[in-house]
């Protein structure tokens, strides 16, 4: 999975270079269809890592929101071991370097784009000498 994450984010760049060489063109078109679909299969993993993190934070703050104290002594143990469980954070790591989230698809974003702009900055001063 971790390799899948460091080709996509390559590929994204790679893709984005080869794009900002062609001028308008239909090539140019299929290139960016390309980088939107990369990006959005890395937003599918992203967002729904994202969204159990979420669910989890809800579903805590749910365990208080019930009417536990009314009810029988079996029930209050059994949202006390909930509760228990619940404190043990659930992240979804890509391999062993980082957690799975939005701000982590943004900071992927954000990096493809900054390996694409040096390549373009490269390929610049190449053509200008």
């Amino acid at each position: 999975m971790m390799l899948y994450f460091i080709l996509c984010s390559l590929t994204l760049c790679a893709t984005l270079f080869q794009a900002s060489l062609y001028g308008l063109s239909v090539r140019l078109f299929f290139m960016l269809e390309y980088v939107l679909s990369m990006m959005l299969q890395l937003l599918l993993f992203y967002w729904h890592s994202n969204e159990v993190i979420i669910e989890r934070e809800r579903l805590a703050f749910a365990l208080y929101s019930c009417n536990w104290f009314n009810e029988s002594k079996r029930f209050k143990t059994n949202l006390m071991i909930l509760k228990e469980g619940i404190k043990l954070p659930i992240n979804y790591t890509v391999g062993p370097f980082y957690a799975m989230s939005l701000p982590t698809f943004v900071a992927i974003l954000r990096a493809s784009y900054s390996y694409f702009a040096l390549l373009r900055q490269n390929q610049d001063e190449k053509i200008n000498k």
